[in-house]
């Protein structure tokens, strides 16, 4: 080893990235279950729309 450098625990190393990854995945996992949510809410809205331009339309 070269004078002056420090060894690498690679137990830190792993440990350090494997959290990191699940903190990534979570985040992101996390994202699309809100876009989800929001893109059903969406078609929630858009369905009472629809129903409610044809009772409009029975109506008459």
């Amino acid at each position: 080893m070269a004078a002056g450098v420090q060894p690498v625990n690679w137990w830190v190393v792993v440990a350090s990235s494997a959290v990191i990854g699940a903190l990534v995945h979570n985040g992101i996992s996390l994202r699309a279950r809100h876009r989800d949510q929001l893109r059903e809410v969406a078609a929630m809205r858009d369905r009472q729309a629809y129903a409610r331009l044809g009772s409009l339309r029975a109506a008459r």
